[in-house]
């Protein structure tokens, strides 16, 4: 939440549609392996996870640097998430639903992000 204090009102609605629009499109990507019950359930916790995934997501585009290294960095921690959230098997998503998808979930995944 700290990204969010002493925030002007209409640059924090921006900020908070830009992070449904990212969390919308990391679910886009139905999930079709499992029971309609295991299903139903991943999807709910798909969902959830994308809630962080997309403010993540979110602040790596507003914080876009100059440096086209950094950028190439960024732009790989993007495409993993994408790839991660484009899993259309209902047992990862149950199986990680005591797994943050935050900033800390990056630094755990560094060696298969920049791999």
């Amino acid at each position: 939440m700290n990204d969010y204090k002493n925030t002007d009102i209409t640059v924090l609605q921006a900020k908070m549609d830009r992070e449904a629009a990212i969390a919308r499109e990391l679910n886009h990507t139905p999930i079709t392996e499992g029971s309609p019950k295991q299903i139903d359930w991943a999807m709910d916790i798909r969902w959830r996870k994308a809630d962080a995934a997309a403010k993540v997501i979110r602040q790596i585009e507003d914080n876009k640097l100059d440096d086209p290294e950094m950028t190439a960095k960024q732009q790989k921690i993007i495409d993993f998430y994408k790839k991660t959230f484009a899993n259309n098997s209902a047992r990862f998503w149950i199986d990680n639903d005591c797994t943050s998808f935050g900033a800390y979930w990056v630094q755990e995944h560094q060696a298969e992000i920049f791999k």
